[in-house]
C-alpha cells in the first residue's frame, strides 16, 4: 500500500505562545492523559477544555499540543470552529478543510458529509495524529470530526462543557492565581516595572480578576506606553464604569469576548443575567433569581444552569452562583443599556421583598417555640437549614 502523503499541512498548529504562564497542574494532567501508550488504548482519547471567555483555553490546548509533537509524529491538525461566533464553522466545511490538510484535493473530497467523515477517519487510520478542535459550540459540531483509530487523540476547547461527547475527559479551566497573574504581567510589561510597583501590579491583576485575556491587555497597554507607571494604569482601571472600556488593545477586547457568549443566550437567560447584576451580595441562589424575574424557583434554577453552562455565571456550591468581577460589570452595562430604569427598580424591589420575607421566616422559625416544632413548621425549618442562609 502506498504511504500517505507527508505534506506540511499535516503539522498545522498555530505557534506556541512564548510568554505562556502558569497552568503547570493542568499541563501535567493533560500530558499524562494524552501521552498514554497507544497500544493499551481501546478508544481515541478526547480531552475537552471548558471555561469562561478569555480564560486561556486555546492557549493551553496549543501549548500542550506542541509538547506532544514527538508522541504524535504523523500529524497535528488544527481547526478553529468559531463556535462562539455567529458564523460558526459547520462540520461539513470543517471536514473538507481537514481532508485538504491531509493532502486530498477538491475533486477527491466527497460531497456527502457521511462519506467525508468516513474518508477522514480512513486517512487517520494507523497514524499517530493529534487533532485540536478549537472553540467548539457543542457536541454536534465535533462528533463527525473525531478520528476512529485509538492511536489518535483529540483536544477540544469550548466555553460550555461538552459532557455529551462519548468517552470525553472534561477539564474546567479557571482564572490564574495571583502569582501566575503577576508573572504574566511582568513577562509582557517588563519584570523590572512590575517589581518596582509590586503593590500596584497586585491591584491591576486583581481588577482583571485573574482573567488571562484581561491581564494580557493590561500588560500590553503598559508595554505600548513605557512612560506610564503601573499606578497610572491601576488608577484608570479603578473606575468600574470605565474598566471594560480601558481593557482594549488592538483587536483584543474583554467586552467583545463576553458579548459573544451573551448574544448566544436565549431571551430569558439574557434578562435574568442583566437583572442579577442589580444584587449587592457576593452570591445568590434560585430563590432571589426567581423573585427578580417574577418566576418560580424551578424556572429560575434552569435559567441559572444555562448561564453557568455558558460560563456567564460561576457555581460556588450546590445551588449557589456568583459573577466573575468583570462579567458582573458587563452584566451591569447591558442592564443599563437594555432595560428601562423603572423595570430595573421593580426587579430590585421584588428581590428586596424576597430577602425580607426569608429573613422574617428564619427569625420566626428560630424562636425557642419554633425550634421544637414538628409537622409543617418543623419541615420549613429543616428546609431552611438544608439550603443555608437566604440568597
Amino acid at each position: 500500500m502506498r504511504a500517505a502523503p507527508r505534506v506540511e499541512s499535516l503539522f498545522g498548529l498555530p505557534a506556541d505562545i512564548e510568554d505562556f504562564t502558569g497552568r503547570r497542574t493542568e499541563v501535567d494532567k493533560l500530558l499524562a492523559e494524552l501521552a498514554g501508550t497507544a497500544g493499551l488504548r481501546r478508544a481515541v482519547v478526547i480531552s475537552a477544555l471548558a471555561g469562561k471567555p478569555g480564560v486561556g483555553k486555546s492557549a493551553l490546548a496549543i501549548h500542550v499540543a506542541h509538547r506532544l509533537r514527538d508522541r504524535y509524529p504523523d500529524a497535528q491538525l488544527y481547526v478553529n470552529l468559531r463556535g462562539a461566533e455567529s458564523e460558526r464553522l459547520d462540520p461539513y466545511t470543517a471536514l473538507g478543510g481537514l481532508l485538504e490538510d491531509l493532502g486530498l484535493t477538491g475533486d477527491t473530497i466527497p460531497a456527502d458529509i457521511g462519506r467525508r467523515s468516513t474518508m477522514y477517519r480512513a486517512q487517520l487510520a494507523q497514524r499517530r495524529a493529534l487533532v485540536v478542535l478549537d472553540n467548539a459550540c457543542d457536541e454536534a459540531q465535533v462528533r463527525a470530526l473525531m478520528p476512529g483509530d485509538s492511536a489518535c487523540a483529540v483536544i477540544v476547547t469550548s466555553r460550555a462543557p461538552l459532557g455529551g461527547l462519548e468517552g470525553v475527559r472534561l477539564h474546567a479551566l479557571d482564572v490564574l492565581d495571583d502569582a501566575a497573574a503577576i508573572e504574566l504581567l511582568g513577562k509582557i510589561a517588563g519584570p523590572k516595572r512590575v517589581r518596582a510597583e509590586l503593590e500596584q501590579a497586585k491591584q491591576i491583576v486583581g481588577m482583571c480578576g485573574g482573567l488571562p485575556l484581561a491581564i494580557r491587555i493590561a500588560a500590553g497597554l503598559l508595554a505600548e506606553r513605557p512612560s506610564w507607571t503601573l499606578s497610572k494604569l491601576a488608577a484608570r482601571l479603578s473606575d468600574e464604569r470605565q474598566r471594560l472600556q480601558e481593557l482594549r488593545l488592538g483587536d483584543l477586547e474583554v467586552r467583545a469576548s463576553f458579548a459573544l457568549s451573551y448574544d448566544e443566550l436565549d431571551d430569558d437567560a439574557r434578562r435574568v443575567f442583566r437583572r442579577l447584576s442589580g444584587l449587592s451580595g457576593s452570591d445568590f441562589g434560585p430563590g432571589v433569581a426567581a423573585a427578580l424575574d417574577d418566576s418560580d424557583n424551578s424556572v429560575a434554577e434552569r435559567v441559572l444552569e444555562r448561564l453557568a453552562d455558558a460560563q456567564m455565571l460561576e457555581t460556588s456550591t450546590e445551588d449557589r452562583y456568583h459573577f466573575h468581577d468583570l462579567i458582573a460589570l458587563f452584566a451591569r452595562e447591558r442592564a443599563n443599556a437594555e432595560d428601562r430604569a423603572d423595570d430595573r427598580a421593580l426587579a430590585t424591589s421584588r428581590a428586596r421583598r424576597w430577602y425580607l420575607h426569608e429573613a422574617a421566616l428564619v427569625n420566626h422559625l428560630l424562636t425557642p417555640q419554633a425550634r421544637g416544632a414538628t409537622g409543617a413548621r418543623g419541615a420549613q425549618l429543616e428546609a431552611i437549614q438544608a439550603r443555608g442562609l437566604p440568597g
